[in-house]
């Protein structure tokens, strides 16, 4: 997704990381392909990848769902450098049953003047 200029300070993107962790608990995850994208799809269909990552990484936290807790949301800014790397989005959504918790990671990039944003990862969090 384009992000405008304005929206990529912390509180945006703390933004982003909450919507994105709210339609994960609801399995809005034709949305979240659509809006976002799924880096880590690896050729499969993202809606499909989306779901399945998300299923494995809460039982491999021991869990059943993510939790209706409000997740922790770390935003991260790059130094400038050569991969089009601007910040980081990591999201920390409790699970429920279980004492760990899933790591949901958006990276934003910058080419030509043009920020996105994208969903990198879904894995599991021990902490």
């Amino acid at each position: 997704m384009q992000l405008p200029r304005e929206h990529t300070d912390e509180a945006s993107l703390t933004h982003h990381g909450l919507e994105v962790v709210r339609l994960l608990r609801v399995g809005e995850f034709a949305m979240l392909a659509e809006q976002y994208g799924y880096a880590m799809a690896y050729g499969r269909p993202p809606v499909e990848a989306l779901r399945d990552d998300l299923t494995k990484t809460i039982a491999s936290a021991g869990g059943s769902a993510l939790s209706n807790a409000l997740p922790d949301v770390n935003v991260g800014y790059f130094a400038p450098n050569d991969v089009n790397l601007h910040a980081v989005v990591e999201c920390y959504a409790a699970v429920v049953g279980s004492e760990n918790a899933v790591l949901i990671e958006l990276i934003i990039t910058e080419a030509r003047g043009e920020k996105h944003i994208c969903i990198e990862d879904v894995s599991y969090f021990s902490g």
